[in-house]
């Protein structure tokens, strides 16, 4: 069996999946950019997850969270209709997924001890 660690930034929030029925775990897509060592720029790779680290995905990542993914790569392979072309595609698919810098980053013009700065009386 195939193992990849990806280290890396997610461009944009992962789109989560509802399953249809109760019997379907949860999915989340999400693409980490990676550096391509001496290649040169960053690589985009697609990913999924399942179950609970789809919850995980949906709770804490966000744009530009940096994360550690661990999981195998999967061929997918699927005919688009009124082709007669198959389509092919290789994704991550996620076992474990870690936040490295901690995910759900307050608003960069919200002050984080905000709450702590007693307002301004009017007297």
């Amino acid at each position: 069996m195939n193992h990849v660690t990806l280290k890396g930034t997610l461009p944009r929030k992962p789109h989560i999946v509802e399953p249809s029925s109760e019997d379907k775990t949860l999915v989340a897509l999400f693409t980490v950019a990676c550096r391509n060592g001496d290649l040169g720029g960053p690589s985009c790779v697609e990913a999924k997850a399942f179950g609970e680290e789809a919850i995980v995905a949906n709770d804490r990542l966000t744009e530009r969270t940096q994360v550690e993914v661990h999981g195998y790569i999967k061929s997918e392979s699927w005919q688009p209709k009124g082709s007669k072309k198959k389509q092919y595609r290789q994704t991550v698919v996620a076992t474990y997924i870690g936040v490295i810098n901690g995910g759900l980053a307050v608003e960069a013009d919200t002050p984080a001890d905000a709450e702590a700065q007693p307002e301004p009386s009017a007297a």
